[in-house]
């Protein structure tokens, strides 16, 4: 009898043991939930206040100042669209918007539990990819493409690779020349190694983009929450 009662103390402490573990593994992951659900409610805040989002984009001009504008002109300010991309790939998203105001983009990223904005104007950022990458252009021949990393109240734009074309007409010879410049993170390259580069380069998905609207805002930022809370 003593045998018996022994191992049914034993299976006792054995079963508080497996619970405890398993109460401190769902702990972690409760956690985790808790801190996407604050920043997902801190992004909901300021979808949801149109004079706030306005705000942000007059006042934070990280990458070069946009067109500018007259007061006047805020008056049909409107979101057009909208995604959620993790940029910088630390595993919290930024929301990404795009404006009336001349294709400005305005990205929301959130930093020691502040929101902070980064306007970027037009052609900045183009055919953004779900991995973060995304092209830009500031003419029909300079082009490229490159990614954000965000800190406290700073944004630095960091480019991956870009290529400019040039032309020049000799009037003697009545006939047009090209050059071509080639960059890879900002170190001039021969054009074939940039080509290798580039052509190596597996191109990602594109982001999917949404209408600006409460009901969007909500199924897309808790679709987000929940896939992100299974992968953790």
């Amino acid at each position: 009898m003593k045998i018996f009662k022994y191992i049914f103390l034993m299976i006792i402490v054995v079963s508080i043991v497996f619970c405890s573990k398993n109460n401190l593994l769902t702990g972690y992951d409760y956690n985790n939930i808790v801190k996407y659900n604050k920043i997902i409610e801190s992004y909901q805040s300021v979808l949801e206040n149109m004079d706030m989002i306005k705000k942000i984009f007059k006042d934070n001009y990280y990458y070069s100042e946009p067109f500018a504008y007259n007061d006047e002109d805020y008056d049909y300010f409107k979101i057009n669209f909208f995604t959620v991309v993790d940029m910088d790939n630390d595993n919290i998203p930024e929301i990404i918007l795009e404006t009336s105001m001349m294709g400005d983009v305005l990205v929301l990223y959130y930093y020691d539990e502040i929101i902070y904005g980064y306007t970027c104007p037009y052609r900045g950022i183009l055919r953004l990819k779900k991995d973060g990458t995304f092209g830009f252009s500031s003419g029909a021949g300079d082009s490229g493409r490159g990614v954000l990393k965000f800190s406290s109240n700073e944004c630095e734009y960091i480019e991956i690779w870009r290529e400019i074309w040039d032309n020049n007409y000799d009037f003697n010879m009545h006939k047009e020349f090209y050059t071509r410049e080639c960059y890879i993170y900002g170190d001039q390259v021969s054009e074939e190694k940039f080509d290798l580069f580039i052509n190596g380069q597996v191109e990602a998905e594109d982001a999917e983009w949404y209408d600006f609207n409460e009901t969007s805002i909500e199924n897309i930022l808790t679709s987000y929450l929940n896939s992100t809370a299974n992968r953790r």
